[in-house]
């Protein structure tokens, strides 16, 4: 098989399994072990109104570090930094990324939502996901996005509070500074 077909196949494969996540994304859910369900899904379907215990996130998450331009503006007093890399925390082919990727803008886009690009990783830089910084008022629509691409969890900024925020269960640990965690603008 030559590279071009590698890739095409590639492609292809990447388109499919959006598709398929679109049109049924339970199949990318764990209900049974609790790693994917959504607190609000949970109550639903049981008619509880307690908070749904959940796998705690990978630990990797609470030592992330930000790379981006600064906004023209300066930094907006509250945003969401959310990406659509690796569904429910398992390594996809580059090719579902990155148009993962780019379907979470084209929604920001069609949405009106004020979006700048962030990569968040390792501070080594030896892990790197690109993401989208959200200028918003309130952490919600962050977590129904965070939701739609099946992610475990997204970060909330709020005047210089920076904070990891689980998708599945909405709970909140606040980590540091968005100072401390942003490392300038490297190649983003």
């Amino acid at each position: 098989m030559t590279p071009e077909q590698k890739l095409k196949m590639r492609q292809m494969y990447a388109d499919n399994l959006l598709e398929l996540m679109a049109l049924q994304p339970e199949l990318f859910d764990d209900k049974a072990t609790g790693q994917t369900i959504t607190t609000k899904e949970h109550n639903a379907e049981t008619g509880s109104s307690e908070a749904l215990s959940v796998d705690p996130l990978p630990v990797e998450f609470s030592h992330a570090y930000f790379r981006s331009k600064r906004p023209a503006g300066g930094w907006p007093r509250q945003f969401a930094i959310v990406t659509a890399h690796d569904p429910n925390g398992l390594l996809t082919w580059p090719e579902a990324n990155q148009a993962a990727d780019e379907r979470l803008r084209a929604i920001l886009a069609q949405r009106g939502l004020e979006h700048f690009r962030v990569t968040g990783g390792s501070r080594d830089g030896h892990h790197e996901e690109p993401g989208w910084g959200i200028t918003l008022a309130t952490p919600q629509i962050a977590q129904e996005l965070s939701e739609l691409f099946l992610q475990l969890a997204f970060f909330w900024v709020e005047a210089d509070r920076f904070s990891l925020i689980d998708t599945r269960s909405g709970q909140r640990t606040d980590l540091a500074s968005w100072a401390e965690r942003w490392l300038g603008t490297g190649d983003v």
